[in-house]
């Protein structure tokens, strides 16, 4: 039994992402210093605003997503038949959405503070 130690899931990730992988962990560790800047700040006067703005952008990401999906993969909407896949296409589309929300909130947050 191999278990899940570290370099079965790098190999696995390294074979699924291909190449991405490495610009996926770049673009992770730059949001995580990004985060780490946003939490230590001080918070924006309107913490409002910049969750309206990330979650407006997670929204449109998502329609588009849902809409280009097919696209992508090569496939129409006449490909689309069964109810597992309209399931997968807005779950996709959902968990795209997510990701450019979520990756947008500290940068929104760092550029909603006031200058010193």
């Amino acid at each position: 039994m191999s278990g899940l130690s570290m370099g079965n899931i790098y190999f696995t990730a390294l074979e699924f992402f291909g190449l991405w992988f490495f610009a996926l962990l770049a673009l992770a560790a730059i949001w995580a210093v990004l985060a780490v800047l946003a939490l230590r700040t001080a918070p924006p006067p309107d913490r409002a605003r910049p969750r309206f703005l990330a979650l407006l952008a997670g929204i449109v990401a998502a329609i588009l997503t849902a809409l280009l999906l097919p696209a992508w993969t090569d496939a129409g909407f006449h490909h689309v038949a069964v109810l597992a896949d309209y399931v997968l296409l807005i779950s996709g589309a959902a968990g795209i959405g997510t990701a450019v929300g979520i990756a947008l909130l500290p940068v929104l947050w760092l550029t909603a503070r006031p200058r010193s």
